[in-house]
């Protein structure tokens, strides 16, 4: 009967053993690796993101801004007849719209769906960033809440009570004395102020995530 080296054969499998663990130590590494480089390309995707999103933030607050100093301006017109209302009452027609915000939320949706947000392994930083794009929701509602008023309430006063063939006379600018307008303008004033006030908080949320990143 053969006799086994167990020296050698122990051997061996040390050898085997120790292989197989290199093996593993290096493919973990470079998984490692893999994944700190894929964090740092999502956070500089996001940091892209953001920058987009306070530039239109930041033009979205000025134009909100422009339409409330309007409104607030249009108010005296509409109890006395005073120089300028025909070119102040017209004005209205031009800011019936919402200041609309599209955020640019792909990398966020991209990493939620993949579940790579598991690839943040700072989990502060990771919240502040779900918070962060989460907080764009209330734009969302008030950008909304300013489309249906405008439809469902302005529009339809423009195509009811309004003569546009009368424009260019004085009469024509009759529904700056209706009572049921003034309530109008006064409720498109308060739509605007909640609609600065989210656009606002916005724009902070995005320049500290900015800072933070």
């Amino acid at each position: 009967m053969k006799r086994i080296n167990w020296r050698y054969a122990i051997g061996e499998l040390l050898i085997v053993i120790v292989g197989i663990t290199v093996a593993f130590a290096l493919n973990n590494w470079a998984g490692h690796i893999k994944d700190r480089d894929l964090e740092k390309a999502y956070l500089e995707s996001i940091k892209s993101d953001l920058q987009n999103d306070i530039e239109q933030l930041d033009s979205n607050i000025v134009r909100l801004k422009s339409r409330m100093t309007y409104l607030n301006q249009l108010r005296p017109h509409l109890y006395a007849r005073i120089p300028n209302r025909d070119s102040m009452g017209l004005r209205i027609f031009s800011i019936t719209d919402p200041v609309s915000f599209y955020p640019q939320e792909n990398t966020i949706q991209s990493m939620q769906f993949s579940g790579d947000l598991k690839l943040i392994k700072d989990l502060d930083l990771k919240n502040e960033i779900i918070a962060h794009y989460s907080g764009y929701d209330q734009v969302k509602i008030e950008v909304e809440r300013h489309a249906h008023f405008a439809k469902d309430y302005l529009a339809d006063y423009y195509m009811r009570e309004i003569d546009y063939t009368k424009f260019g006379t004085e009469e024509g600018f009759n529904y700056l004395d209706d009572p049921y307008f003034h309530n109008l303008v006064y409720a498109l004033a308060g739509i605007y102020s909640t609609e600065y006030q989210a656009q606002q908080e916005a724009l902070v949320s995005a320049e500290k995530m900015m800072a933070k990143l």
